[in-house]
């Protein structure tokens, strides 16, 4: 069984089930994204990685050698804000981010998978 449980600001830990809502006060203080939803924009990049690996008939977690995003200032601007999660989930070591005036919010995305050793049994 998982317990979850939070740090009260007085110390000690509570159960997030019992823990009271924030106050407005609270909220104000937490910063709000620079960008416009930065995540959006990098489910559509994900989306397009796993349609890549898909085609490929490998597996989403196969590795990728490259990965290269190219977009307008504004929208590479939004996925490098969320760039450490992208690359994690789409398990590319670096991204290459290449601005060209495309409409904002679209983008295009090229990777190559990284080569699979295949092992003997």
């Amino acid at each position: 069984m998982e317990l979850a449980v939070c740090h009260s600001s007085h110390g000690g830990e509570r159960s997030i089930h019992t823990a009271s809502w924030p106050t407005l006060e609270e909220l104000a203080e937490v910063a709000l994204p620079e960008e416009e939803n930065p995540y959006g924009a990098a489910v559509k990049v994900l989306f397009e990685v796993r349609r890549i690996k898909s085609e490929a008939k490998v597996s989403v977690k196969t590795p990728l050698r490259d990965l290269e995003i190219t977009g307008s200032a504004k929208t590479l601007s939004a996925i490098r804000s969320v760039l450490g999660d992208l690359l994690s989930v789409t398990n590319a070591p670096s991204a290459v981010m290449t601005e060209e005036p495309i409409p904002e919010g679209q983008f295009k995305v090229q990777a190559t998978l990284a080569k699979q050793e295949t092992t003997g049994v």
